[in-house]
């Protein structure tokens, strides 16, 4: 919980009672980490991970209906920059 509160910017009472509430309707469980069964590890449920995809097909639809508006030239520009991204990302592991 505490890793999953600071990868998240939060503090562990906000992200314990996320987690919580996404548990209650079953879209979370808690296992006991094997390593260190003090530790409680949190993930998805399949009803969760079904959510959590449609979250992001829409995200990415939105994304590529707004893409597909501009202009040729401004797509391009968006193209190059996402390649530099992703470069910059490679080179920085």
């Amino acid at each position: 919980m505490s890793a999953l509160a600071e990868a998240e910017q939060v503090r562990r009472p906000t992200i314990t009672r996320l987690i919580d509430g996404l548990e209650r309707r079953r879209l979370v469980r808690r296992v006991s980490d094997p390593a260190d069964g003090r530790v409680q590890l949190v993930e998805a449920t399949a009803a969760g991970k079904r959510l959590l995809q449609k979250g992001r097909a829409r995200r990415v639809e939105r994304l590529t209906q707004g893409v597909a508006q501009l202009s040729r030239d401004d797509q391009q520009v968006l193209a190059r920059a996402a390649h530099l991204m992703e470069e910059s990302v490679l080179v920085s592991f």
